[in-house]
């Protein structure tokens, strides 16, 4: 009714081939697995004292934080995405989350847990204990 009312017909759009259905998931799993490994080769994990001052304290923090869930971090060279496996999380120091989340967490160690939950990006969820520093942090303000 809303249609005749303004002119204008809806349709669906047209149903995709089975082909052209399973070469696009074909063509999507080739460029995903293509930029998981250009990312392994590019990125370069950075030693400790190749780090600066303030991602040096950040990324010491974060270790600290995520030690009980078994979670390592580092920080690799590169500004591509964050590498999570059950055992690391490889954050790129140029990524703009990750730039951003290490200026946030140096200026104010309050930040620290949203800093965390937008790092373990959904997979994980940061210690309770840093969850109740913040609550109570944001409460005093």
């Amino acid at each position: 009714m809303l249609s005749e009312l303004i002119g204008l017909r809806l349709e669906t759009a047209p149903r995709r081939s089975l082909r052209s259905r399973l070469l696009g998931a074909l063509e999507a799993a080739i460029l995903s697995t293509l930029a998981r490994l250009r990312l392994r080769r590019d990125a370069r994990i950075l030693a400790d004292d190749e780090l600066g001052p303030q991602e040096r304290s950040v990324v010491a923090e974060l270790r600290r934080v995520l030690a009980p869930s078994g979670l390592e971090v580092a920080l690799a060279d590169g500004a591509g995405a964050l590498r999570r496996s059950s055992r690391q999380l490889v954050l790129p120091r140029h990524a703009p989350l990750v730039a951003a989340c290490l200026r946030l967490a140096d200026r104010d160690p309050q930040w620290l847990y949203p800093v965390t939950l937008a790092l373990l990006d959904g997979v994980g969820e940061p210690p309770a204990e840093l969850r109740q520093r913040w609550v109570r942090g944001t409460m005093a303000r």
